[in-house]
């Protein structure tokens, strides 16, 4: 979701995939009418827009293509929420003059940026096992070479999706979790954590994975991270709960113990494949779509026990929120 708001309506823009047309759908949250489509984006999987100030003035959404192994950086400063985008799509529709792009490995999948605007993305490559952190202020457009500032990461069997934690600026560290749907060896699926450990720079101790949570994982579906804590919501797509993954920190610098484990588990219903959440003060409503009986869960996100709504909505595959990234 598009993080500029118009201030008279309130109303934004939602970027949504379109496999069928190797797209990406244009949104108008006032209406829920798709005024547009940026075509020409391959097989996309994955999904996310820079933040504030990441990519200079003009945010660009982040799309991974996974047949051709890139991720596409595509400018929306033309679109303006409230105004007519009609001529932003066409002048960005075909030209890839405008567009960035990533070199991946093989088979991109989810895809991320940090949330309030630091210059710093990741994509899970699927057939590689791998987590790609990437700077998206490097990305360049396609005849002046792909973006080479980027370092990968062995993580768990299948990873399908990664989020980031908040930024701690005291430590400067970043946390990003990444979900493993699981393989021969671990059928069940695993959620691996990433550390900067360093700081900002792309040097070959930059960062590294710190932990891998398997107990209490079962085939994790996609991750939602909480911006304001050290929290993730992973959905179990094998099971019938939502799990939190927090990252418990000891120290601030050098010898800090990290460890990450889950501290709650949420039944909600049968095969769940992710969590979202309204973030409002006071009255904060978690939803997780349920794949297994065509309905959506409903429940306050501060209680952890006690049977949740269920809303009937055949077909439903995910949900998702303005705190999404």
């Amino acid at each position: 979701m598009d993080w500029r708001f118009d201030v008279v309506s309130g109303h934004s823009y939602i970027y949504q995939l379109d496999e069928a047309d190797e797209s990406v759908a244009i949104i108008n949250t006032g209406n829920s009418k798709v005024e547009g489509h940026f075509i020409g984006v391959g097989t996309p999987k994955g999904i996310t827009i820079s933040g504030p100030g990441a990519t200079g003035a003009s945010p660009v959404i982040y799309a991974s293509n996974y047949g051709q192994g890139t991720v596409v950086g595509i400018p929306i400063g033309t679109i303006q929420p409230g105004k007519p985008i009609c001529t932003a799509v066409q002048e960005l529709r075909d030209d890839l003059k405008k567009r960035v792009f990533l070199q991946a490995g093989k088979n991109p999948n989810g895809v991320a940026c940090e949330y309030f605007g630091l210059p710093i993305g990741a994509v899970v490559n699927q057939a590689d096992n791998e987590l790609q952190i990437f700077n998206p202020q490097t990305l360049q457009p396609l005849n002046s070479g792909l973006g080479s500032l980027t370092r990968k990461y062995q993580v768990g069997e299948n990873p399908i999706d990664v989020a980031f934690s908040p930024y701690l600026p005291l430590q400067n560290w970043i946390f990003a979790y990444v979900v493993n749907q699981g393989g021969p060896l671990n059928p069940e699926g695993s959620v691996s954590l990433w550390w900067n450990s360093t700081g900002f720079n792309f040097a070959s101790n930059s960062g590294s994975v710190i932990g891998t949570i398997e107990d209490g994982i079962n085939v994790p579906g996609r991750p939602s991270s909480d911006p304001l804590a050290l929290s993730c919501y992973v959905a179990n797509t094998g099971g019938e709960e939502i799990v939190r993954v927090d990252i418990t920190v000891i120290g601030n610098s050098i010898g800090a113990t990290i460890a990450p484990g889950i501290r709650q588990v949420r039944p909600v219903g049968p095969n769940p494949t992710r969590m979202a959440w309204t973030g409002q003060p006071g009255l904060d409503i978690a939803f997780a779509s349920l794949a297994g009986s065509g309905q959506v869960a409903v429940w306050e996100r501060a209680a952890a026990i006690g049977p949740p709504i269920l809303y009937p909505l055949p077909g439903v595959k995910s949900v998702f929120s303005a705190w999404d990234q």
